[in-house]
């Protein structure tokens, strides 16, 4: 009888404490295009995202790191790059910005934002929401709930198109 209580009390706290899932998203850069340039010399592009967790930025990521940046002419050879990746857990309520900026040659003249969006993580096991963030960053708002989204900034006489794509896994 003794055994028998113990084996219950045993399953008893294995399920009265709560399992976290832990899920790691990653949002990936597919493919970069300058339709048009703002600076006649040619933008020198970059991504800066802030991560959020719930409402607090804490996090802060150049991508590429400075002081590299995407020209029309090192596009060419662009392969998919991870903007950003987080494992994530039950509870988790984080929001990624994404900022597209032309970073400006001279240290006096602050870099030119392009664009924003953000995407929302309330549940690490839903699907993600992408909202813009003004009018020079349009997304297909039917896409809205993807995992894939191809998003045009647009700034001045500068616009660009990227697709970006979210990938899950499981923990």
């Amino acid at each position: 009888m003794k055994k028998i209580s113990q084996i219950l009390a045993l399953i008893f706290a294995f399920f009265a404490f709560p399992v976290f899932a832990t899920v790691q998203w990653s949002l990936i850069a597919d493919k970069i295009i300058i339709e048009s340039e703002t600076d006649s010399y040619g933008d020198q592009l970059y991504f800066f995202i802030i991560e959020q967790h719930n409402g607090v930025a804490d996090h802060f990521i150049s991508v590429p790191s400075f002081p590299f940046s995407y020209t029309k002419h090192n596009l060419a050879s662009f392969e998919s790059v991870v903007v950003w990746t987080k494992t994530l857990e039950d509870q988790s309520d984080v929001k990624v910005i994404v900022s597209l900026f032309d970073r400006e040659a001279l240290p006096w003249v602050p870099d030119e934002l392009i664009g924003s969006f953000f995407i929302n993580f309330d549940n690490p096991n839903a699907v993600p929401h992408w909202s813009s963030m003004g009018d020079e960053c349009i997304l297909d708002p039917a896409h809205a709930a993807d995992l894939k989204q191809e998003v045009n900034f647009h700034q001045g006489s500068g616009k660009y198109k990227i697709m970006f794509h979210l990938e899950k896994v499981d923990k």
